[in-house]
């Protein structure tokens, strides 16, 4: 580095707060304290360094402000600092130094030095030109983190109610000579503390960090407790830019664990399987999570052997308890409920997802399915889950290979049922000839890959979502397929159904591309009613008069389907290009063209489905409801143009005169009514027959 790069350093942060003599360029103001370090029990077996072997050190521990100059304000929006010596019994020195940050604004001396002169102050203003320190932080937005913990953070309690870290690494070698690389952290025995009340950080006194600190040393020792964050194996070293990932708070778990149910007749073994209630508890505390529900399961769980079910139980509260009273953790978090619809929900994973689409889509169809697969990892759950539901008009296919997989759901198609087949990336490269056979023969085929890591065996167990140009281009010549992807795994369900409603709609191969992450991940899933999902309405051709196998649906350019032996009808079929209508084989261009043309444009049309058009807004009211409904419909109708009213709960528990206040003072019509709240529920509103049912006596 030399030594021309330090001093410029020094004389470029003179530049920013002013030459002081007699103070260092920063961390200029402090305060210097007399203490003691002791190492833990511990510390020699991690480092050989003579600060961790046995005994106490002296120590002097000087904390301090970041800014270089000696009169700032002490409630400043600035980083503190703490410095502590140790001197060795038989002479010499070592030193600890930490500041407040996690991170640091640069990487390196000159980048630092380069930022420091961003900072300078233009002469006349006496402020930063914000020109010039954008310029910096759009060349470096590794500092932008940094810039904005400083923007963000709150002056501290006392300097011993803050964190303190080192933004270094150093290695620590231990006496079998195992190195680690940590980054120290000093973690207040007080706890941290900040001021937030904007009205108390204006009246701070200049100096009232100096003075909190010697009255808080008149009272009682200050500590800290030095802990090492070791770094992983592929952590970097030398970026003081990055935060920490995590902070460690050391609890002894076993040692608390033991003294919660040390009246018990456990031995140690039995004791110490306990310790993740301990755990748990604490957690609960940190997250706001109730106790009840643990506590039931361990009541169910253990219940046959009483002794462990009271360990388990007096551990999970003394965890939950050490949360609450040990003032060591800074955070305290609570998790408010999900805004979730009402229903019945299950826990859902993609591929169980998708598999039950598949159900769903059998069962709305009236059409059987057949699942054609060959195991391959993510997606061979999908097989395992199918096959236990026969009863559902489902049957499975366990294949000699991808080939035969795809083949026989192409066969199945053929037959009249709904082909599906299931592979990740390598299977569905093997079975892309037998796509371009579906492609080509115009049948109904759904196929789902669920995405890895690749090329080739590539990384099996893990998510990757890089097989979209397979999917769009990975065949032979033209041959396009609709393509599907799920964005949760609880969407996989209403995409397995839609993709077997668009295949069987247009006669066309849909592949659906989901992924590792969402086939074995769950999330809550609100369990459908099935008949607010859209039908899937399958017609077989029976009718031969006016047959062409390749007469088309003008408006989906669908091919009609065939199941084979439907006298009458008999048709080639194959991989072999037809010509239009007839479906004779043809070998001339200008068929050609048109019939690549019109397969494509049968692709396009499935994604350029018109949009929906709005024509009514119906506002759906319980018939229990009283005043608060007219209000209600009121100010509905006047954000979204209610054009009608549903009634439900029409079930003699109440009879719905709110109608009658609606349709009076609002002017909108009723729609429907139903004695209950679904959509098979309602029917067309009769106004005599509801005012005969509105005014009965009997």
């Amino acid at each position: 580095m030399g030594r021309e790069l330090p001093e410029t350093v020094v004389d470029a942060l003179n530049d920013i707060t002013g030459r002081h003599d007699g103070f260092r360029a920063v961390h200029a103001k402090g305060t210097l304290c007399a203490g003691a370090f002791t190492p833990s029990s511990g510390a020699a077996s991690v480092c050989r360094a003579a600060q961790f072997q046995d005994g106490e050190l002296r120590a002097h521990v000087r904390f301090s402000n970041g800014s270089g100059d000696p009169g700032s304000r002490d409630g400043a929006q600035d980083g503190r600092g703490l410095a502590v010596k140790l001197y060795f019994p038989e002479g010499g020195t070592t030193d600890f130094v930490s500041i407040s940050r996690r991170q640091f604004f640069v990487r390196t001396p000159e980048d630092f030095l380069e930022f420091t002169l961003a900072r300078k102050p233009d002469p006349e203003t006496g402020q930063p030109d914000l020109e010039r320190l954008g310029g910096f932080l759009g060349a470096h937005p590794e500092a932008g983190p940094a810039v904005q913990e400083q923007l963000a953070s709150r002056p501290p309690v006392s300097y011993a109610t803050t964190d303190y870290n080192s933004l270094h690494a150093f290695k620590l070698i231990a006496p079998d000579g195992t190195e680690r690389w940590v980054r120290w952290h000093w973690r207040p025995d007080a706890g941290e503390a900040v001021i937030e009340d904007d009205e108390v950080v204006g009246g701070l006194a200049p100096d009232y960090l100096q003075e909190e600190i010697g009255q808080r040393l008149q009272e009682g020792p200050v500590g800290f407790v030095l802990q090492a964050a070791v770094a992983e194996e592929d952590d970097p070293l030398d970026d003081p830019t990055l935060a920490e990932r995590y902070r460690l708070h050391k609890v002894d778990m076993t040692a608390l664990t033991h003294e919660a149910i040390k009246d018990l007749a456990l031995n140690a073994k039995e004791k110490d399987r306990t310790k993740n209630f301990f755990a748990l508890g604490l957690v609960s505390w940190i997250y706001t999570r109730p106790l009840e529900p643990t506590l039931e399961w361990i009541r169910k769980k253990f219940g046959k052997t009483p002794s462990i079910a009271e360990a388990n139980t007096r551990v999970l509260k003394a965890g939950h308890a050490f949360g609450e009273t040990a003032e060591i953790f800074g955070e305290h978090y609570a998790v408010e409920p999900a805004e979730m619809a009402p229903g019945l929900y299950r826990a859902m994973t993609g591929n169980r997802a998708l598999a039950w689409g598949l159900l769903a889509a059998a069962q709305r169809s009236k059409v059987p399915l057949v699942y054609g697969a060959y195991p391959i990892t993510p997606a061979s759950d999908i097989l395992h889950e199918l096959a236990l539901h026969k009863r559902f008009r489902v049957r499975t296919i366990q294949a000699e290979d991808e080939i035969a997989a795809v083949t026989s759901a192409i066969g199945a198609s053929f037959g009249g049922a709904i082909g599906v087949t299931g592979s990740s990336g390598p299977g569905v490269a093997l079975k892309g000839e037998g796509i371009g056979l579906a492609v080509m023969a115009e049948l109904p085929l759904v196929i789902f890959d669920i995405q890895r890591g690749g090329p080739s065996t590539g990384l099996p167990t893990k998510t990757e979502q890089a097989d979209l140009m397979q999917a769009l281009y990975g065949r032979n010549s033209e041959s396009p397929v609709v393509v599907l992807a799920p964005a949760t795994p609880g969407d996989c369900f209403y995409i397995a159904y839609e993709a077997v409603r668009i295949a069987a709609k247009y006669m066309v191969p849909v592949m659906v591309l989901s992924d590792g992450f969402l086939a074995n991940g769950s999330e809550p899933w609100l369990i459908p009613d099935p008949a607010t999902l859209p039908p899937i309405e399958i017609g077989f051709r029976t009718e031969k008069d006016g047959f062409f196998p390749y007469l088309r649906d003008p408006a989906t350019l669908a091919r009609p389907w065939v199941r084979p032996g439907t006298p009458g009808l008999e048709h080639r079929i194959g991989g072999i290009e037809k010509q239009d209508v007839t479906g004779n084989i043809s070998y001339d261009p200008e068929n050609h063209d048109h019939m690549v043309r019109t397969r494509a444009e049968k692709v396009r049309r499935v994604a350029e489905r018109p949009p929906g058009v709005v024509s009514e807004v119906l506002l759906v009211i319980d018939a229990t409801t009283g005043q608060n409904g007219l209000i209600q419909a009121r100010q509905f109708a006047e954000a979204a143009g209610v054009t009608g009213v549903v009634l439900t709960k029409l079930d003699g528990t109440a009879k719905g005169g709110i109608v009658v206040a609606i349709r009076e003072e609002l002017g909108i019509p009723i729609k429907l009514v139903g004695l209950g709240e679904g959509a098979a529920d309602l029917v067309d509103f009769d106004p005599a027959e509801f005012v005969e049912a509105l005014f009965a006596t009997d």
